[in-house]
């Protein structure tokens, strides 16, 4: 499940910004084409609520390497609010899903964009074969 969200959040940004930036959801060395996006869950959890219903928290970084090197700041503030607008509800499955816990932070020329994807799932589970006939007898 966490691949389908980072792929709709890919979607998403790519819908908002176009061909001109690369978008990256695995570490990447030195060779980064920039301007870029990197898509990263960064600890995804699971808890269950009850029976078969869990809560998945699945937190997201992307983060935006710019073009400019020196003028990065005003150029990340940008992507910034068009990342706010863009991936504050996103194209998931047959519907949509919210982002919670919005937030941008510009660290060291990188802007960090972080939003979580959270739900609730019902776990699958086989069903067992059910018994068809009981006999019952009592003995006295």
């Amino acid at each position: 499940m966490v691949q389908e969200i980072i792929q709709a959040v890919c979607t998403a940004i790519y819908g908002e910004f176009g061909e001109g930036y690369t978008l990256y959801t695995e570490a990447v060395a030195q060779d980064a084409a920039v301007p870029c996006f990197f898509v990263i869950c960064t600890q995804s959890r699971l808890n269950r609520v009850m029976g078969d219903l869990y809560y998945k928290e699945t937190p997201l970084v992307i983060q935006y390497l710019p073009k400019e090197t020196e003028n990065y700041r005003f150029e990340c503030e940008d992507v910034s609010e068009r990342l706010f607008l863009t991936l504050d509800q996103i194209s998931f499955e047959d519907g949509y899903i919210n982002g919670t816990e919005l937030r941008a932070e510009i660290i060291d020329g990188v802007l960090n964009f972080f939003v979580n994807y959270d739900m609730n799932v019902i776990k699958q589970t086989p069903s067992a074969p059910r018994m068809e006939k009981l006999n019952n007898e009592v003995i006295l």
